[in-house]
């Protein structure tokens, strides 16, 4: 074998290995919420006892407590994890709040995904801290949730799309705030529109693979476009006020002899009644 083509051979040895090793995650390192209402930097209110480093592989998990409980980042800077789990059954609700200009970014860990897990039984949970996407970042469950909502209200950001894939009775995830992440899919579940006569959905297109979508502002309009690629259900927990797509929309024919329902009348350029 000539020298230059072992030379090629080795490159492209290295460059597989490379690409092999992008995609493998490295070891998560997970901090349990272990005090009633605290801040993040005392190390007494984790468990294992310490307070949690910031990074690709980190793990923080919220428990439901008796008694509803604020958790406050008052980290410096913003601070970046794979994965959020709230867990529990207890009736007590957890707030995440921050003490100053903090926001969480969600980050892949080699292929591992970054993750909102919210599998509590019990009270609400509500995000107040900003949210950055650095990739894709879905909102799961390990159980089915009730009737107790998680609400994200910091507002979200980032070139990740937000994924709703999680199973419910009745639990919705709720985005409040201005967002201008890259985009977000309904697969399963139940998104619920804030309460702003303008909400914002990000970016990017909304997506529908299955779940429902419910708006709670009268005569909402949205700069979005929408696309149905599966079968889900809209509507409004009002009557009478259609839902504007300001930037049209399609069914996407991959999908095409799925079924959705219209509960509210959607307006666009291209959304006219119950029909894309």
């Amino acid at each position: 074998m000539s020298p230059s083509h072992s030379c090629i051979r080795r490159k492209a040895a290295a460059a597989a290995l490379l690409a092999l090793c992008a995609g493998t995650s490295s070891a998560f390192a997970q901090s349990l919420w272990s005090s009633a209402t605290g801040t993040w930097s005392t190390g007494a209110n984790w468990s294992p006892a310490g307070a949690p480093v910031s990074g690709a592989t980190t793990i923080l998990e919220f428990p439901q407590a008796a008694v509803a409980y604020s958790a406050t980042n008052d980290i410096d800077g913003d601070f970046t994890l794979n994965r959020l789990i709230f867990s529990g059954n207890n009736t007590g609700g957890a707030s995440l709040l921050r003490s100053g200009t903090q926001s969480l970014r969600f980050a892949a860990n080699g292929g591992v995904g970054p993750e909102i897990q919210f599998s509590a039984i019990g009270g609400s949970r509500v995000i107040s801290i900003p949210l950055v996407l650095e990739a894709d970042t879905s909102v799961t469950s390990s159980i089915t949730n009730g009737t107790n909502n998680l609400t994200i209200n910091g507002g979200v950001s980032g070139a990740g799309k937000l994924v709703i894939n999680y199973t419910t009775t009745g639990a919705a995830v709720i985005l409040g705030g201005t967002n201008t992440h890259a985009g977000t899919q309904v697969i399963d579940g139940i998104l619920a529109l804030g309460s702003s006569a303008t909400p914002s959905l990000g970016a990017g297109a909304l997506t529908l693979s299955g779940g429902r979508v419910i708006a709670t502002a009268s005569g909402a309009n949205y700069a979005n476009t929408l696309n149905i690629a599966g079968n889900a259900t809209v509507f409004r927990s009002t009557t009478n006020q259609p839902l504007g797509f300001t930037n049209g929309g399609r069914r996407q024919r991959a999908h095409a002899g799925g079924h959705w329902h219209a509960h509210a009348g959607l307006r666009g350029e291209r959304c006219r009644g119950q029909h894309l």
